[in-house]
């Protein structure tokens, strides 16, 4: 019963990443329940990897990839965690350019992951995310309906 679930809800991998998706949801609502917010945090970046890992589409580089995925949700744990280790650990109010040092953590440090994925973004676009051949598709596809000569 259960590989013949798989097969159905399993085509291929992007269907699989979907499925983790929903799977890392349910248990992000679940921490959020019953107030668990650093693993909810963790939870909710796993989230935000895979959708980026959608979003790449079907990899002809995936080692690269990969690699870069995984360095992303090293990297957004990492902030995350010392986020967390300077509202633990500082006593009283301590200002890092007028916010508070957690925040200032987070918000001067978090900004290096989103654009160090959209440089990535724009560099594998062509070759992973629409070739030349699904371009052509498109084109022949759509190219020319809708418009008057």
């Amino acid at each position: 019963m259960q590989a013949a679930y798989s097969k159905i809800i399993m085509k291929d991998k992007h269907d699989r990443v979907i499925l983790q998706i929903f799977t890392l949801g349910l248990i992000a609502l679940v921490l959020a329940l019953f107030n668990f917010w650093v693993p909810f945090g963790l939870t909710v970046f796993g989230i935000l990897v895979l959708t980026l890992a959608l979003g790449f589409g079907p990899p002809r580089r995936s080692g690269m990839i990969r690699r870069f995925l995984i360095f992303l949700y090293l990297a957004y744990v990492l902030i995350f965690a010392g986020m967390v280790w300077f509202d633990r650990t500082t006593e009283g109010l301590h200002l890092v350019l007028g916010l508070p040092a957690a925040t200032a953590f987070l918000i001067y440090g978090i900004w290096i992951v989103p654009a160090s994925t959209a440089l990535l973004y724009g560099l594998v676009f062509r070759s992973s995310v629409l070739p030349e051949d699904k371009i052509k598709q498109f084109l022949a596809d759509h190219g020319s309906k809708g418009r008057k000569s």
